[in-house]
């Protein structure tokens, strides 16, 4: 387990250029980052359960004690409630699909919330989506979300992978945050956490 790791504002930045696809680690190697089984309390994910026992909307906006960044990433650190709200957040796919189960439908209150973002990216400071989090929505295609400094866990909320997409982990090389590809996780697959990942400072994702 990694410690987490308190981040300044000027440390948290974000590029917003567009990257062209590393062709060289295109293909699955069969090393690829897997999604980490959810558990349940009570037949609710567990962190929905957390989050829900401090008072917390998981569904609602992000509590007030996030730090919002100037890149426009959102900091949630470890032990806020906006922490774990946002560990909620990649269970929230499996949570809503329970309460569509008994006749709930809850996809309204996640568009409303989502706004135009598609996918959010959650990078963790600790490995099973654990400690503090940083995290972007309005994702786009072949853009690099970074921060300076390691994480050891990601978490895609809203939608998971869809078939033919591809998010890059990447890593510090020299002055660059992103300078190297080290693993992808491909689509499809559901919205959740990839709990184990080498140490990463950056996220791409292609199709």
């Amino acid at each position: 387990m990694r410690s987490s790791v308190v981040l300044t504002l000027a440390s948290l930045l974000s590029s917003a250029l567009a990257i062209p696809a590393d062709s060289s680690l295109s293909k699955p190697t069969g090393d690829e980052p897997t999604l980490l089984p959810v558990k349940f309390i009570d037949g609710v994910p567990e962190s929905i359960f957390n989050a829900t026992s401090l008072g917390i909307d998981v569904f609602g906006p992000v509590p007030n004690d996030a730090i919002r960044n100037k890149d426009g990433s959102v900091t949630a650190p470890e032990g806020s409630k906006s922490n774990a709200w946002l560990r909620a957040q990649a269970d929230l796919g499996i949570y809503s699909e329970q309460l569509a189960a008994r006749g709930i439908d809850v996809s309204d209150k996640l568009s409303k919330r989502q706004g135009w973002a598609n996918i959010r990216l959650t990078m963790w400071a600790q490995s099973n989506c654990g400690g503090q989090g940083v995290y972007w929505d309005n994702v786009e295609y072949g853009v690099s979300y970074y921060a300076t400094t390691n994480y050891y866990a990601v978490s895609t909320t809203y939608r998971g992978l869809a078939p033919g997409e591809r998010l890059e982990f990447r890593r510090l090389s020299g002055s660059d945050w992103c300078g190297i590809h080290h693993t992808n996780a491909f689509g499809p697959q559901n919205a959740g956490c990839y709990g184990n990942v080498p140490a990463t400072n950056c996220l791409r994702l292609y199709i």
